[in-house]
């Protein structure tokens, strides 16, 4: 168990995703409180329990989740572990190759670029980019994901490397989501840019030294897992049925704005403008939805936001638990029989108040289904967190532990 946290864990160090499961605990979580032969996950995130299961020995694992970065993160996991060294020096062959083509990719208009990026880099970038849409894979308006243009042509390693060297010479932190003009990501470039003039040569050694790292996996065959971006969990049917176990963390209230987060990586990866203002318009909470919350606490949490000074996050409350609640409501009826739900969750602060997120749900699960027991609580401390210094919000320490819920069903 604990190589396959390590390999999880190493894997995802190569491109950074807010929020992303501790691979420590996803492991430990499935194969203590999985078996059977179908697993979901239905806010997949980075697909890190997807994985965790195709590993333990589930025969399918699905995952969904509103951002589309999902097929691109665990199709990146498998080519690394199923190709091996051969993903890898495909990249690097593309990317070198990429130096040389005249096909660009303009993601952006020219002031968007600039504001991000270091003139003297942009062109690089375009090439890259360029290569990757005229001759790795192309984003398919129709399914709303990713197409090689070739098969077995590991195009997720393509597009990870890439999105990871775009960061890497971005004004942003690479090592924080959220897009934002660092001084001190500024004054790196700048000094690395005037010792090495030449822009291919500081990408190539930034791809040997993410190679060193991936070359040491393991070569692993396991199943492909099914992933499913651009799904809205409150609204669309569920394409999977007779599930024996779902292992989840939904988003904690507006903790994260994971859209904004990657809207800039999106254009780079070729999503129209209008598919990611689609995104931005079914997030949760921004989304509107009017859905009965079957809980007391619920209520009394509600109540307490609306005698507060700031009223109008009550909105924001209520379309989290309606988008929540009813998703998880039809969720269930998914299930096969004796079968487990995990829920992930932390208590995170709204207005002031901490708001039981779990306990909510719970009250409110158990309420509408009669054949669902809470077995299990307990809480796991996040010991590493990515948190902005002197954070100036009614939270500024973050989330400091993750409470877990086993659920049985039947």
């Amino acid at each position: 168990m604990q190589e396959l946290s390590q390999i999880l864990q190493n894997l995802g160090t190569i491109y950074y995703y807010p929020a992303r499961f501790h691979a420590g605990l996803v492991v430990s979580l499935v194969s203590k409180y999985c078996d059977g032969k179908v697993f979901f996950d239905p806010f997949a995130g980075s697909g890190s329990g997807l994985l965790a299961a195709s590993f333990l020995g589930f025969r399918d694992s699905y995952g969904l989740d509103l951002l589309p970065m999902i097929d691109i993160f665990v199709e990146y996991a498998y080519e690394i572990l199923n190709q091996g060294s051969r993903a890898l020096t495909d990249t690097t062959r593309r990317i070198k190759n990429a130096f040389n083509i005249t096909e660009v990719f303009k993601c952006c208009s020219e002031e968007e670029l600039f504001y991000w990026y270091p003139s003297r880099v942009v062109p690089v970038l375009e090439k890259i980019w360029g290569t990757f849409h005229e001759n790795v894979a192309f984003f398919d308006k129709n399914d709303l994901t990713w197409r090689p243009y070739k098969e077995n042509i590991p195009w997720a390693t393509f597009a990870i490397l890439s999105l990871r060297i775009t960061r890497k010479l971005s004004f942003t932190d690479d090592s924080v989501a959220k897009y934002y003009r660092s001084n001190v990501k500024r004054t790196k470039l700048r000094k690395l840019l005037r010792k090495n003039r030449n822009v291919e040569k500081i990408i190539l050694l930034e791809l040997e030294n993410t190679m060193q790292k991936l070359l040491s996996l393991p070569k692993i065959n396991i199943p492909k897992p099914q992933t499913h971006g651009f799904f809205d969990i409150s609204e669309m049917e569920i394409p999977v049925s007779n599930v024996d176990c779902i292992v989840t963390s939904p988003p904690y209230l507006i903790a994260h704005e994971y859209v904004r987060s990657f809207k800039l990586d999106l254009k780079w990866l070729g999503v129209p403008m209008d598919k990611i203002m689609w995104l931005r318009k079914h997030e949760i909470p921004y989304k509107l939805v009017a859905y009965k919350v079957n809980s007391s606490l619920y209520e009394y949490y509600k109540e307490k936001i609306r005698e507060s000074e700031k009223e109008h996050l009550i909105k924001y409350y209520e379309n989290y638990f309606g988008s929540i609640t009813k998703a998880l409501d039809n969720i269930i009826e998914n299930l096969a029989s004796s079968s487990t739900l995990v829920l992930v969750l932390a208590d995170t602060t709204l207005a002031g108040y901490k708001i039981p997120i779990g306990k909510i749900l719970a009250e409110h699960l158990l309420a509408n289904h009669n054949k669902l027991r809470l077995t299990e609580e307990f809480s796991d401390v996040i010991k590493k967190r990515k948190l902005f210094k002197k954070r100036n919000n009614t939270n500024p320490n973050g989330v400091t532990q993750e409470n877990i819920y086993i659920y049985k069903w039947g």
